[in-house]
């Protein structure tokens, strides 16, 4: 899991004003809710600090309309979210935390309703003239956005970094299943009446978006950090650690790949928690090179790096959400100076890999093979990587120039 943005402040200067839809808090509230909530969406938090500090460095001016990004209870143990007015960590950024019941399909409706009431408010006073974004495919956010976009005559944009009906891994069925259906059904439809979208992978343009909707691909904006002087510690005789942090979904497969070669003379550290836990703590008790621990953050995740060799993302590219899916803690991993390793999903574009070790999961003797490879390594090739991950966070993709590109689409 990912550490929270650090502040970064920005000039007052006049310029275009937006209404923001998304799931963030002021820092207080984001650390208590996380606090009860066993898988906290800490990297959907950090990619959209890091989108508002681009645009408040390009001038924009935005108030948010924001909920907690937790679990529903009893998974989260926040059952009643207190409205309160909050500034993010990022300079001159405020907004208001609706108030809600956390509960499934209860906190949908209230979620539409207090939308239409803050965003009213705000639109007549003129915040939010020259239009509305809204972070994800939450159909509340949305149609709250359209039925503004309507009465105030102001345009809407969404941003979307996973679909909702393909993010489980597998189809769901049943109720459940029928309920996601009309769900994305409804998203669909909603879509049509949204002016521009910036979806997270070109896959979600091809397969989902109306084909007559502008869009731009935004995969990711470099977080808000300090560039470190750390460099990867010496191995010495020790076997190298490798690292996960995050959600335990559609990583399974890699890990049992590891799990099947046991003259691989590495240790693999799994933090966070997820659908894959179970089957990830039993291959645990199997193999004493699989470590499994539980989501932390702050000076424990930061430990957890310090100790580490290598970071690896082990998603898997055979599941069916991956073509839709940029896994964002690549671009954390990208400012921790150590090497990363990566399987080549299709949502990650090929330039990617000039900063990452490629991981190929045909089988465990192509993993075996590819992941030796990269612990081979020498330090003049980890270091041009590093350097390399470095530079496109501090250029093409910093937040600054992103959110310029983001600006240009909306005008």
């Amino acid at each position: 899991m990912m550490s929270l943005a650090s502040p970064q402040e920005h000039p007052a200067v006049p310029g275009p004003q937006f209404l923001f839809f998304g799931f963030l808090a002021g820092r207080e509230q984001l650390d208590r809710a996380f606090s009860s909530d066993p898988t906290p969406q800490v990297s959907a938090v950090n990619f959209e600090m890091a989108l508002l500090d681009g645009l408040a460095a390009n001038g924009a001016n935005i108030r948010i309309i924001g909920a907690l990004p937790v679990a529903s209870y009893p998974r989260c143990k926040r059952l009643v979210v207190i409205g309160a007015p909050f500034s993010t960590v990022i300079g001159g950024v405020s907004g208001v935390l609706a108030t809600s019941l956390n509960l499934p399909l209860v906190k949908l409706g209230i979620r539409l309703l207090t939308s239409l009431y803050h965003g009213r408010r705000m639109l007549r006073r003129g915040i939010g003239r020259n239009g509305i974004i809204v972070y994800s495919l939450h159909t509340p956010y949305v149609a709250a956005a359209l039925w503004l976009k309507r009465l105030y005559r102001v345009p809407v944009a969404v941003f979307i970094p996973d679909l909702p009906l393909h993010m489980s891994g597998k189809r769901s069925r049943g109720l459940h299943g029928a309920i996601k259906g009309l769900d994305d059904r409804l998203l669909r439809h909603l879509m049509e009446k949204v002016d521009f979208a910036f979806p997270i992978t070109e896959g979600v343009a091809r397969s989902w978006l109306p084909t007559s909707l502008p869009y731009h691909v935004v995969e990711g904006i470099a977080p808000v950090f300090v560039p470190s002087s750390r460099r990867p510690r010496s191995r010495g005789q020790a076997r190298p650690r490798i690292l996960y942090t995050g959600s335990f979904s559609h990583i399974h497969r890699v890990v049992q790949l590891f799990a099947a070669r046991p003259d691989l003379d590495a240790e693999l550290v799994l933090v966070g928690g997820g659908p894959d836990l179970e089957a990830l703590q039993q291959l645990a008790t199997q193999d004493m090179r699989i470590k499994i621990k539980p989501f932390v953050v702050g000076e424990a995740l930061q430990r957890e790096f310090d100790a580490a060799d290598f970071l690896i993302n082990p998603r898997d590219p055979q599941w069916m959400g991956a073509q839709f899916s940029f896994p964002s803690k690549l671009f954390d991993y990208m400012t921790r100076k150590l090497p990363i390793l990566s399987t080549r999903m299709p949502g990650i574009p090929p330039e990617y890999f000039n900063c990452f070790f490629a991981l190929d999961e045909q089988d465990e003797i192509a993993l075996a093979t590819s992941l030796e490879k990269a612990l081979a390594a020498g330090s003049s090739e980890i270091e041009a990587r590093i350097a390399a991950g470095e530079r496109l966070l501090s250029t093409d993709k910093s937040a600054k120039v992103v959110g310029a590109r983001i600006l240009k689409a909306l005008s």
